[in-house]
């Protein structure tokens, strides 16, 4: 068996994380934080950013991350490492992680506006119980750099050298993040969000869908974190620059083939 990260491992590894990309994106914050005020996360998450947190599921003695891209703003994605399909979303989207969702963005929305929460289901699964910090980890670092983190098999021991790594530096460079290297590309991995609508009554509804994380144009936006790098040291093969090869347009999501897949159920905050 391997052994856990704890939360103040990753607390600092997030630090030295928003230091070397300059603070260019929200979150990063100290997961207990989060809980334990509530009312000052309207300051520090305004939703003019990307976003990128872990947090820990206190249900399920847990770590996921939380992704809000500000191009697509109605929606959050949660990607939890144990969740191989859209029947485990419920256990996801427990007491525990919803509570931490509307702490981190329920004030960007108003009374009257919805909120999309995607559980990615696409990615490769944690097969143990001790594993969720270190795929955490290897998520949120590959989000800022614009990777989509399904397309990845994550070799956890290089995970766990890198952070180390990191954490003993005074200030880690936009380079060196982006010259991580956390394991090989998958040849059949996809994005396949499933987006959640609980309605009134306390009833989950689901859509499946594969979609992309994030669109062309938001990749692009991401790229913008990685001025001034080789971007042969960000994506490890050509093969790479086409993981999104689906674009939204509005509502709708446009295939390779121009095919229309219909949108997901909406979250509505305010249901909880």
């Amino acid at each position: 068996m391997g052994e856990r990260l704890t939360d103040d491992i990753i607390d600092a590894y997030c630090d030295k994380l928003q230091e070397s990309i300059n603070r260019e994106v929200d979150g990063m914050l100290a997961m207990q934080y989060i809980l334990l005020e509530p009312d000052s996360l309207k300051n520090l998450i305004r939703g003019d950013k990307n976003v990128c947190q872990v947090i820990y599921d206190h249900c399920r003695a847990h770590y996921v991350v939380l992704f809000r891209n500000k191009l697509i703003p109605r929606r959050v994605v949660v990607y939890d490492p144990i969740v191989p399909h859209k029947d485990s979303v419920r256990d996801t989207l427990n007491e525990s992680v919803r509570q931490q969702i509307l702490a981190m963005f329920g004030h960007l929305y108003g009374d009257d506006q919805a909120m999309e929460i995607a559980v990615e289901t696409g990615l490769s699964t944690q097969n143990d119980c001790w594993s969720c910090g270190l795929r955490a980890v290897a998520f949120i670092t590959h989000l800022i750099l614009g990777v989509d983190p399904a397309n990845y098999e994550y070799d956890l021991e290089k995970v766990g050298r890198f952070i180390m790594e990191i954490i003993k530096m005074e200030k880690p460079s936009r380079e060196i993040i982006a010259g991580a290297q956390f394991g090989q590309h998958r040849g059949d991995g996809k994005s396949c969000l499933t987006v959640v609508r609980v309605t009134k009554d306390g009833k989950f509804e689901f859509d499946d869908e594969t979609v992309p994380s994030r669109s062309a144009d938001e990749k692009q936006k991401s790229d913008e974190l990685l001025t001034d790098v080789d971007e042969a040291k960000v994506l490890e093969s050509d093969e790479e620059k086409t993981v999104y090869p689906r674009t939204l347009h509005g509502d709708t999501v446009i295939d390779n083939n121009n095919n229309s897949v219909k949108e997901g159920f909406l979250l509505s905050h305010h249901f909880f």
